[in-house]
């Protein structure tokens, strides 16, 4: 029995509204349908996410002829080039610049560790193999999901409070994922360090940049080296050869006194 000030009700998570007087039998059980639907849409989404990023991971340089691959582009090249073959050859200097990155490969890492751990929820634990969850046998798949979704929808029917924790709990899949992907690119993740990200501070500010800009001014130094070296062989040789035409005057005079 109870006693409540309104018709509104809430019991055991669910809301109830009293419209009258009698006896009703309530029969409530878990909507396995729409929670199977979200389950799929994440393992989807996870799924997405691991294939570009094993993408481009595994992505091989093209070469540009026989032995070389294809550089950045000077100035003095692109005035020969159209538009089209400037952008051609740009998107083919771009591929594989990520291959066997150790970031990249750490991101990686930090996903599949997710899948695999086991998360406690009271003094139990439940895993997405657990529920039918498991990564695919396919090497070449890089850690992708696959749903057996018989043994989903049963592990929804009988343990669906403990699924949903799984995912959603402090410890859960879904927020381990999320500590992962802002280690990687949140304010202070390591990606973000590397090579920032396009639209906000970090996109002038890593260490790719950085880096880049040591490497232009090592080049406007070698340059500036490299210009008073031949300015210094240039004063060499016009000395040299002043010395020669002096000397070799010198030696008619000589001749012409011994009358050769």
């Amino acid at each position: 029995k109870t006693t409540r000030t309104s018709n509104d009700i809430s019991m055991n998570g669910i809301n109830f509204t009293i419209n009258g007087t009698g006896h009703v039998i309530i029969d409530a059980s878990t909507n396995v349908d729409e929670t199977f639907k979200k389950v799929k849409e994440f393992v989807e989404d996870y799924n997405k996410l691991i294939e570009e990023v094993n993408n481009a991971f595994v992505e091989k340089r093209p070469k540009s002829g026989k032995y070389g691959y294809f550089e950045p582009l000077t100035d003095e090249e692109k005035k020969g080039m159209s538009e089209d073959e400037i952008k051609k050859y740009e998107e083919n200097a771009k591929k594989g610049l990520l291959n066997g990155d150790e970031n990249i490969n750490k991101f990686l890492a930090s996903l599949r560790d997710n899948v695999y751990k086991s998360v406690d929820i009271g003094g139990k634990t439940i895993s997405l193999y657990e529920i039918g969850i498991t990564t695919t046998k396919e090497y070449n798949d890089g850690g992708k999901l696959q749903i057996d979704e018989e043994k989903l929808k049963t592990a929804l029917k009988e343990r669906g409070d403990d699924v949903r924790q799984l995912f959603t709990s402090k410890d859960g899949i879904s927020n381990s994922i999320k500590t992962d992907v802002d280690n990687a690119i949140g304010s202070k993740g390591y990606l973000r360090k590397k090579a920032g990200v396009e639209g906000s501070l970090s996109a002038s500010n890593n260490d790719l940049t950085k880096e880049l800009e040591d490497i232009t001014k090592r080049l406007a130094e070698e340059r500036e080296r490299l210009y008073n070296k031949e300015m210094y062989y240039f004063d060499l040789f016009a000395k040299m050869e002043s010395s020669m035409n002096q000397q070799n005057s010198q030696m008619a005079v000589l001749l012409g006194m011994s009358g050769q």
